[in-house]
């Protein structure tokens, strides 16, 4: 905290949560700056000089009282408070319950609203896993659009090769043997996407995981993957479909 008590080169320290400085305000982390404007209208420069893991504070900027004064004199009092209860494990609820009660009696006339740590924590984490499940939403959505891209290339494919594989046919290749091959090269496609895809995941959560701040998604990697897997089945089937309408006298005929 006795950052905040410097001036780096005139810029106004301040202390943010990871989250918000990272995703909300899109700054690279410590060090780095940003510009708002003062009560007067005037553009002042705010210099991050520490991070926050997720908590009660998430989307506050933290400064030094006299420089929110210096920059804010109009403001006057306290717009939120931090009441020390006890640990939760050695209150019961209704003792926190009465602590809660007086405080909202107390501060009545304040117009306040108190609620319990957890409570809050609570709903900036339902929030975030909001947002979180969009996201992985829109990833299946974007995956089963690509398997689905897939099944129409292959399918496509086999047409335009209607005369190779009739004549594979004619010289002795039978239906059966052509369909597995259409199915491992349906499956080899999808792996290859899968794979570039992972490898550009990986690069993109390289500094998370080096940081230890995130922890990998096994679960939902895994059962991605084979929900994958399956769909360049179903669409290595249906383009191996195609194979078995196939006439080698016609499929060569029209080649020709």
């Amino acid at each position: 905290w006795t950052l905040l008590n410097r001036k780096p080169d005139g810029a106004i320290p301040v202390i943010l949560d990871e989250a918000t400085a990272r995703w909300a305000l899109g700054l690279s982390g410590i060090g780095a700056r940003m510009s708002i404007e003062n009560g007067h209208g005037e553009k002042i420069l705010l210099e991050v000089v520490g991070l926050l893991e997720p908590g009660i504070l998430q989307g506050y900027a933290i400064v030094n009282e006299s420089s929110f004064l210096e920059l804010f004199p109009d403001r006057s009092g306290y717009g939120m408070f931090l009441f020390d209860s006890g640990s939760a494990s050695h209150t019961d609820q209704t003792d926190q319950k009465r602590i809660r009660d007086g405080i909202t009696r107390v501060l009545s006339d304040f117009g306040a609203d108190v609620r319990p740590t957890l409570e809050r924590l609570k709903q900036l984490g339902t929030l975030q896993n909001t947002y979180l499940l969009g996201f992985q939403s829109l990833g299946v959505i974007g995956l089963l659009l690509g398997i689905a891209g897939v099944a129409v290339v292959e399918v496509r494919s086999v047409v335009e090769r209607t005369g190779q594989f009739g004549l594979l046919q004619a010289i002795g290749y039978s239906k059966s043997r052509l369909q597995v091959f259409i199915l491992l090269e349906t499956l080899f496609m999808a792996l290859a996407g899968l794979f570039i895809g992972a490898l550009a995941g990986l690069v993109a959560l390289f500094p998370n995981l080096v940081a230890r701040s995130a922890e990998f998604p096994w679960s939902w990697m895994v059962s991605s993957w084979l929900a994958m897997v399956l769909s360049a089945v179903v669409a290595g089937c249906i383009a191996a479909s195609v194979v078995s309408r196939i006439q080698p006298a016609v499929a060569v005929r029209l080649s020709q």
